[in-house]
């Protein structure tokens, strides 16, 4: 099939003729040589496209009845360049996206192959009554709500955008099927588009989890932050110099070997070791030890183990990775003694966890909701 004369039309303000980009008002995606022109014998609408890994959508205009052709292009160019495009009251999308607009090609095949069929050569030809014979044409097909939903939400789509296409694109008539919408027509349930179906937080519960959220990062996890960075640091080198599973880290060999990796790898990052003063004396904090180094607990007893750390002279710092500042949640201290160095995991976890909910708040709260919350907040 021959592509049509194109003459002259405008859509949306664009003037169109054979030599317009297809994609004029979308954003190309990644490096594209050949992109679309309207009097093209395909569209390849992938370069519009965010997600490459989806497979070409290409627009085939043979497969088209060659009397609508014409008007089909208008249409599709006008579903992807109407930068302010007329909306369904049901639906909440702007622009409608590309993958959508390669989803109407179907039924809107399917309709103007309908009219070729009964003789109609132009949708302006077209009267009520041959829309009244399309609904029980489609009200009967052996086919699913779902589908029949498609086929007439294409035909409601292209009666939509009536104010920017040419006159022969229209229906020579305003009001549709009296109103209805697709899904009244065929009988299914009105989706509810508007309204996120994501069941709502109180906006008690929300307050409440928030403000404790907000409290937990700002205050326990100012106070942790040090020992948890030291912590994390010595961790890293740890498991940078690990040679072997930790199917094998209690065995004494395997400790000893790990040892003497790690003492060099941290003087050379410039760390210390976690110390605890006991009976007025600082010693190895061997707890902390074990949990940052990766060593076994009991292996650290053996004075071989506390002789080698002793001979490498790498500094021992007190309370490094104990929590001894507790800062006052309004007029009680959030814990009644300093937190350990064992205790520093479970710690780090619960301000983690506070972080995720913030952030997921931030990033996900619907209007409502944040209008709803924000009065009932602990801001500080």
């Amino acid at each position: 099939m021959t592509t049509p004369a194109v003459s002259e039309h405008y859509v949306d303000g664009l003037l169109v003729c054979a030599d317009t980009p297809v994609l004029h008002r979308r954003p190309v995606h990644g490096q594209h040589s050949n992109l679309p022109r309207f009097g093209d014998p395909t569209w390849n609408l992938l370069p519009a496209l965010r997600d490459q890994h989806l497979a070409n959508q290409t627009i085939h205009w043979k497969l088209f009845p060659e009397r609508f052709e014409l008007a089909a292009r208008l249409y599709f160019f006008a579903l992807i360049n109407v930068e302010s495009p007329p909306r369904f009251s049901v639906s909440r999308a702007g622009w409608p996206d590309i993958k959508t607009i390669w989803g109407q090609l179907h039924p809107f095949r399917m309709f103007l192959r309908w009219l070729a069929d009964r003789g109609i050569n132009a949708i302006a030809e077209v009267n009520v009554a041959d829309l009244d014979a399309y609904l029980g044409h489609v009200q009967n097909l052996p086919a699913s709500n779902g589908r029949r939903h498609k086929l007439l939400l294409a035909v409601q789509r292209l009666h939509l955008y009536r104010n920017h296409l040419p006159e022969f694109c229209r229906f020579p008539f305003v009001r549709l099927w009296g109103g209805a919408t697709a899904h009244e027509l065929v009988g299914g349930t009105q989706p509810r588009r508007i309204e996120n179906r994501t069941p709502r937080i109180t906006p008690d519960l929300m307050a409440a989890l928030l403000s404790a959220s907000l409290l937990v990062v700002e205050t326990i996890g100012t106070d942790i932050a040090t020992a948890a960075k030291e912590l994390i640091a010595i961790r890293l080198i740890a498991l940078h110099v690990e040679q072997s599973n930790r199917f094998e880290r209690r065995k004494i060999s395997h400790s000893k070997q790990h040892l003497e990796l790690l003492l060099p790898a941290l003087e050379a990052a410039g760390r210390s070791l976690p110390g605890i003063r006991q009976d007025g004396r600082l010693t190895l904090d061997g707890n902390g030890v074990a949990l940052a180094a990766q060593i076994d607990r009991e292996c650290l007893h053996r004075k071989h183990f506390a002789a080698r750390i002793a001979d490498f002279g790498i500094p021992i710092l007190e309370d490094l990775l104990r929590v001894r500042r507790i800062s006052a949640i309004g007029d009680r201290p959030w814990r009644d003694r300093p937190a350990e160095a064992t205790e520093l995991p479970l710690l780090i976890r619960m301000v983690t966890t506070a972080c995720y909910l913030v952030i997921a708040y931030l990033s996900g709260i619907r209007t409502g909701e944040a209008l709803s919350t924000a009065t009932t907040l602990v801001f500080r």
